[in-house]
């Protein structure tokens, strides 16, 4: 029953042969929950047979599923592992990261702070484009762990940095160091369409702050750790609200990193020391 099927949309298809004669077919899809689908369109692999007189058949049964049996992988295909463990003591960041819009590159540095990735905020904020300094991951799983560990000390009310979960301008969650008369806040604020609010601050001692997210089908944890503290949870929010069905587009949230001045140029330096994705095995898929 297609209807039924853990996977949606499936097309946009090309048949692929091996070296060893096997026939696979790799096509875009989508894995919804409730109707809703957060991940964006993924990239899936099956194996096709080809009889004599007959349309090729994909999967024994001319459906895709999260899995499927094969006698055997061609040598050329291996899994790869999503995780990413990255200090940031690299030369420039890798293809798995991406910006919004054309970056400039004179708001990030691998070099001014070695084994840090220092971000400078413009005048644009995540709400505004273009030149917002952001880069980020795409998210792949529906559970998973990421954190962060950011050392910021900003001057004045406007500066701003943090983790956020992206999907656009209007759909996103943040979790972020502020200024506020003077005192230090971590702040949750939620951006979903007309609905921009904070959900939740706390008030952070001196030094560098981790910054976690986590997540599930239908939910993300936010949390925050001090010093040798374990992570707090902060807020748990609804992954609906990024979804196609609520905030349209094809392509799936990112897990990003961000400063920005809101309105004026940033001068206080936002110093990203690590970043940890993990997908958790519990649910993995």
């Amino acid at each position: 029953n297609a209807e039924a099927s853990p996977i949606q949309g499936v097309g946009h298809a090309d048949m692929v042969q091996t070296e060893d004669g096997s026939w696979f077919m790799v096509m875009l899809g989508f894995r919804p929950l409730d109707s809703h689908q957060h991940l964006g369109r993924e990239t899936f692999l099956a194996p096709v047979e080809w009889k004599e007189n007959q349309f090729p058949l994909v999967n024994k049964n001319g459906t895709i599923a999260l899995e499927m049996q094969l006698d055997k992988l061609p040598e050329a295909v291996k899994i790869k592992d999503f995780s990413q463990n990255e200090d940031f003591s690299i030369e420039k960041l890798g293809f798995e990261w991406n910006y919004i819009n054309n970056p400039n590159l004179q708001t990030y540095s691998l070099s001014e702070r070695k084994g840090f990735l220092r971000l400078w905020g413009t005048e644009s904020s995540l709400n505004e484009y273009p030149n917002v300094t952001f880069v980020g991951r795409r998210l792949q799983h529906f559970d998973f762990s990421a954190e962060t560990t950011l050392d910021f000390n900003p001057k004045s009310d406007n500066e701003e940095a943090g983790l956020t979960i992206y999907r656009d301008a209007n759909h996103h969650y943040k979790l972020s160091v502020k200024n506020e008369k003077g005192k230090r806040e971590l702040v949750l604020t939620y951006n979903i369409g007309k609905i921009k609010a904070i959900e939740k601050r706390v008030i952070l001692k001196n030094g560098p702050v981790k910054l976690s997210v986590s997540g599930t089908l239908e939910f993300f944890q936010f949390g925050y750790a001090q010093g040798n503290a374990e992570i707090t949870k902060f807020e748990e929010v609804n992954t609906r609200y990024l979804s196609f069905e609520t905030a349209g587009g094809m392509t799936g949230v990112n897990i990003g990193l961000f400063a920005t001045g809101n309105e004026t140029k940033s001068k206080s330096p936002a110093d990203f020391d690590s970043f940890i994705y993990k997908p958790l095995v519990k649910n993995a898929r």
